[in-house]
């Protein structure tokens, strides 16, 4: 048996939401209708009727008491605190005279939307500073217009997280409406906190590991489990103590006028003064789901979206199951591309089943037939319409003239353009220009400016520092600047002389006389001085060249021991070694002599045909020559793949061991 069997009235979900007349604690002007609204315009689907609130939201000022610190209020630990269930219409009498003498309330709602296609209220919770009260709203669905009272009233504040979906839950399904209202989720957004979400606060303010596992819970299901029954109450116990410790904060971190705390409760207001509107459906419609999805379709396919996702909406409303109850999304598009001749590929595109396609198979069916019926055509997906502001004429974005702030080119403030001025007349000039008609009324306070760009200032001008700043600058010079041509004034030749190419600096020998050479041993290698130009800072005077070691290079280094090297590198590393550069003497060049060639024997890379001839002569191959066997040379073996041997070489004779290559 269907939920809303129990109902004194079903939901419909052909009609529009219409509110009804008469709210208490609203004001004769809030049910008025606006003078252009006609009886024949509310009867159209798509009019939206107004917040019967709107005054008392527009003139809501906060309570005094909501703008200072105040020391939080710590809860009492659930399983102390009195936990009421209101199933009946005395209790719920009983809880609104309760409600009326508190300041502050908590609110929550538990929502079933899968197995309708508007959705359904299953539960309310209201937390006082004392006592947890969960209410019925399935059982008394009727009867609680009564809390009205309560919720409407300005002098209660109602302490909600996240209430964006609550307030059109409470005015579909209930007829309740909220006045001074604080979102603890719009509270989270304006601290910057880390994540939003009511987890997240109970976790922050509270320590409480929150168990959301019975979020996406049924919660039709009657009577409630009891961890049902305690998951409500936690999201609804803390939320005042989490109020209290918000509000401070906001207020410590804001200005003196508490910016951020009236911020809140601006955006509050504004998530108050929504109104619920029921889902219309629109022919294009089946384009905003094509486009989400990033498929390609052909004309065929489109029109079999088209039919589909109609038949889906009809369907969910008579039936009153949700979209995704009578057929998801992607089984959708599954079906619209594929295109199935016959009904088992319907049924094949659709892991599981849902009840009401194998229900509505033949119709279904009969929608995809009438598609491939459809003549092939190029298919063009609407373009995103630009806001009209790009498009006007007298709008340039680039100009410099362009503020953000100016809307004068749009239509409603042009319409403005004769209405009076609001300054004193006694303050505006009968001449609207700065400078008046002649350029003299202009005082001049001096005669150069301080600062400037275009113009070049003596150095006499300038400081000490911007002197050297400016010399510094000046030997900057593009190296560009030497191509220029070369008929070039004093500048460009000052240019040239700082980029040209240094020549090679010229080398001369330094003549020594020769001395004798010393005894003690062989003499050193031969060095001479070298005269070096000085050349400016292109160039530095190098010292002694030095091996890797240390070690002066061209002196005799047999002389040192090995135990004297061993040393000296230990000393190097240590750091305590520090070689002077001495200069030595130079020692007389010896006399060269050329090599006579005439004295070498040419016989030997001579021939012959005697043995002792051949003797003399070099052969390569005088080892791979086998004994008796003429002047045939060997050739090794190559190991085969059956050989288990290592070895490249095959078995060698005792001729070859001896010598495989020659002396």
């Amino acid at each position: 048996m269907r939920v809303f069997s129990q109902f004194s009235s079903i939901p419909g979900n052909m009609n529009n939401f219409k509110a009804e007349k008469r709210r208490p604690h609203s004001c004769s002007e809030s049910l008025q209708l606006p003078e252009d609204i006609t009886p024949e315009m509310t009867e159209n689907p798509a009019f939206q009727y107004p917040h019967p609130y709107q005054h008392e939201l527009a003139h809501l000022k906060p309570l005094q008491k909501s703008l200072n610190v105040s020391a939080p209020m710590d809860p009492k630990p659930l399983g102390e605190t009195e936990c009421m269930i209101v199933t009946n219409l005395e209790e719920l009498k009983d809880l609104c005279n309760t409600l009326m003498t508190q300041e502050e309330i908590a609110i929550d709602l538990e929502h079933h939307s899968y197995r309708s296609f508007q959705g359904l209220t299953c539960l309310m919770q209201i937390s006082t500073r004392t006592n947890d009260y969960i209410i019925d709203t399935l059982e008394l669905r009727n009867e609680l217009h009564l809390l009205n009272v309560v919720f409407t009233d300005p002098s209660i504040l109602k302490v909600l997280h996240g209430a964006d979906m609550d307030i059109g839950w409470l005015q579909r399904d209930l007829g309740l409406y909220i006045i001074n209202m604080f979102d603890t989720g719009q509270a989270a957004r304006v601290l910057n906190m880390a994540r939003h979400s009511l987890a997240h606060l109970l976790q922050v303010y509270c320590q409480v590991e929150a168990d959301k596992q019975y979020q996406l819970a049924d919660w039709r299901i009657r009577p409630l489990p009891e961890e049902l029954i305690k998951y409500a109450r936690e999201d609804t116990h803390y939320l005042l103590y989490i109020y209290d410790k918000m509000r401070n904060e906001l207020i410590e971190r804001g200005n003196e006028q508490n910016n951020l705390l009236h911020s809140v409760i601006q955006k509050s207001t504004r998530v108050c003064s929504q109104v619920y509107r029921k889902p219309i459906y629109t022919d294009g419609l089946y384009m905003e789901l094509y486009k989400k999805s990033k498929k390609v379709f052909n004309s065929r396919q489109l029109a079999a979206l088209k039919n589909l996702y109609s038949w889906r909406d009809r369907i969910a409303r008579v039936e009153d199951e949700s979209i995704g109850y009578v057929l998801p999304n992607h089984m959708l598009l599954q079906i619209s591309e594929i295109l199935p001749r016959e009904r088992q590929g319907v049924l094949a595109c659709c892991n599981p089943i849902p009840p009401l396609v194998r229900q509505y198979l033949i119709e279904i069916h009969n929608i995809i037939m009438e598609a491939r019926e459809v003549p092939l055509t190029t298919v063009s997906t609407p373009k995103i319409k630009e806001p009209s502001m790009y498009k006007h004429p007298k709008y340039n974005p680039d100009s410099l003239l362009n503020c953000t702030h100016d809307m004068s080119y749009q239509q409603k403030y042009q319409d403005l353009g004769n209405t009076p001025c609001l300054l004193d007349p006694t303050l505006l000039k009968e001449n609207p220009t700065m400078f008046g008609n002649s350029k003299e009324n202009i005082t001049i306070l001096k005669k150069k400016p301080l600062l400037t760009v275009f113009e070049n200032h003596s150095p006499k001008e300038f400081t000490r520092a911007q002197r050297m700043a400016a010399a510094i600058t000046a030997t900057f010079v593009s190296p560009i600047s030497q191509y220029l041509p070369e008929t070039k004034d004093g500048k460009h030749e000052q240019v040239f002389n700082n980029w040209m190419l240094m020549k090679h600096t010229a080398v001369k020998r330094k003549e020594t006389p020769p001395t004798p050479a010393t005894s003690s041993g062989p003499p050193a290698a031969k060095r001479q001085k070298v005269e070096v130009k000085d050349t400016g800072d292109l160039l530095q005077p190098f010292g002694k060249l030095k091996s890797a070691h240390g070690r002066i290079l061209g002196k005799d280094t047999d002389i040192e021991t090995s135990r004297k090297k061993k040393k000296k590198r230990k000393m190097e590393e240590e750091g305590e070694l520090q070689l002077e550069e001495v200069e030595e003497e130079e020692e007389p060049a010896e006399d060269f002599t050329p090599y006579d060639y005439s004295k070498v024997n040419l016989n030997i890379f001579e021939g012959g045909t005697s043995k002792e001839g051949k003797k003399k002569v070099f052969d390569p191959n005088a080892g791979m020559r086998r004994r008796g066997r003429g002047s045939k040379v060997y050739k090794p073996q190559f190991s085969t793949a059956k050989s288990q041997k290592s070895s490249t070489f095959g078995k060698m004779d005792k001729s070859q061991r001896q010598q495989i290559w020659p002396k």
